[in-house]
């Protein structure tokens, strides 16, 4: 998906160069052409096969070899989400510990792995249904798939 996007946006910026005049169509796609070929050598002269990296046909085709889930990454939560300030109270409160609150965006899975922290420390306490058990079950289900991928 990643690539996909990342082959979108260079070429709406190639289509956009050659609409406003500012490159030939033909320096667009030689462009394009020698720098396909200069990653595709780059890689083959560096790479080291006696390590467990891959070939570069495996690298051109993430389809050849199934990827699991743990090892993905995701995406940043906006910062403007109503999220930041949810695990800020969690974290007020005493549930969650380890957030590092000035560092901002996280992913959804550091999010998710802050959610699963702050369960924790709710399990562990018998308490009614309040705000705070609110605001955790509200973030648990927002980050659900996200916490199946620990598992």
């Amino acid at each position: 998906m990643t690539k996909i996007l990342a082959y979108g946006l260079a070429s709406a910026v190639s289509a956009a160069r050659v609409t406003g005049d500012k490159h030939f169509a033909a320096d667009v796609f030689v462009g394009s052409a020698l720098g396909w070929y200069m990653g595709r050598e780059d890689y083959r002269v560096h790479h080291d096969s006696q390590l467990d990296g891959r070939s570069w046909s495996a690298l051109s085709n993430p389809d050849a070899e199934p990827r699991t889930p743990k090892n993905m990454g995701s995406p940043y939560v906006p910062l403007d989400s109503w999220i930041y300030p949810a695990l800020a109270r969690l974290s007020a409160f005493g549930y969650v510990q380890t957030a590092y609150l000035g560092i901002r965006p996280w992913t959804r899975m550091e999010c998710a792995r802050l959610v699963a922290e702050a369960g924790e420390g709710l399990a562990n306490e018998s308490m009614e249904k309040n705000d705070v058990t609110q605001l955790y079950e509200a973030l648990a289900e927002e980050f659900a798939e996200e916490s199946g991928r620990w598992n």
